[in-house]
């Protein structure tokens, strides 16, 4: 997320404290994510590939994205160190890292969202190779939004940059003509996956109470490798989790008093970087529905 725009630094005490809170949310992440991916490497290795299911390859994805997020949240510690944010190469890598992980998370958490509602509703298993041509397809448009809009507004020979401080990490310039890359590429992703995440979880939940039912047997069975109604429901908390944590960073985004406000601005961010670290927990406790023949 950004906020309006300003010259960067020196930082305050409180502004430098505030953002290594930010810097530490996002090692937390990025290591949280790169131990649970390791986890997801070594099930595989030991149960093989053709037991994975259409979400095993959403929540690998979403941990990839999680790693690339929680790195570009990490990066503010240069920013710490220097007391303030400064154009150049390390900016746009930065301003590269915060698009490509934010926009994926986003993608890979309503894509988990839609597979939940379609799984639960139709009472059926997704296809495999549906579920990795999607994620694939979300994957491939990131990489080229932001390769693409960054090549072409980016010329630091011309002093040209397409990332600058924000005020107090690397992102999109706040210039008005970048508003569509802004919103194209990042902000509509967090909206959609939010309304969506909220829209199916209204009837999801009026299932999971027995208020309404589509047919006899709304769950799956466990024979022949089905996933059972009570863990199924554990993924939903993936989207959930991520409504929990985008809605404060939306609301100071979006409210001109409280986006003037450092206290305000650090802990929504804080609170958003930490995604990696609490969906690393949460992987934990759902752990046993993606590898059933490793469970523990």
């Amino acid at each position: 997320m950004e906020f309006e725009p300003r010259d960067s630094g020196p930082f305050s005490c409180g502004v430098v404290v505030g953002l290594a809170f930010n810097a530490e949310a996002g090692l937390l992440s990025m290591l949280g994510a790169a131990c649970i991916l390791v986890l997801i490497l070594l099930r595989l290795y030991r149960d093989s590939w053709p037991r994975w299911e259409a979400l095993d390859f959403s929540i690998f994805a979403l941990f990839v994205s999680e790693l690339i997020q929680g790195m570009a949240d990490a990066l503010d510690l240069k920013w710490v160190i220097e007391g303030q944010a400064n154009k150049g190469t390390f900016c746009t890598t930065q301003g590269v890292m915060q698009q490509l992980g934010a926009a994926s998370v986003a993608l890979v958490t309503l894509t988990i969202a839609l597979q939940t509602f379609v799984i639960l509703w139709k009472l059926q298993p997704l296809n495999r190779t549906i579920s990795a041509i999607v994620l694939g397809v979300e994957f491939l448009f990131v990489i080229l939004f932001v390769a693409i809009t960054f090549r072409l507004n980016t010329d630091p020979k011309n002093s040209k940059f397409y990332a600058t401080p924000s005020p107090y990490w690397c992102w999109i310039d706040e210039d008005k003509k970048f508003k569509g890359e802004r919103i194209g590429g990042q902000y509509l992703w967090y909206w959609l996956t939010l309304f969506v995440s909220l829209l199916t979880y209204v009837p999801l939940s009026l299932l999971l109470g027995d208020i309404i039912k589509p047919g006899e047997r709304w769950y799956l069975p466990a024979e022949g490798g089905g996933l059972q109604r009570p863990n199924l429901w554990t993924i939903i908390l993936y989207p959930i989790l991520y409504c929990v944590l985008i809605i404060p960073a939306t609301v100071v985004r979006w409210t001109p008093r409280l986006i003037k406000k450092p206290v305000a601005v650090f802990v929504a961010s804080t609170f958003f970087s930490l995604s990696g670290f609490f969906n690393a927990f949460l992987y934990l406790y759902t752990r046993a529905i993606f590898f059933r023949p490793g469970q523990n």
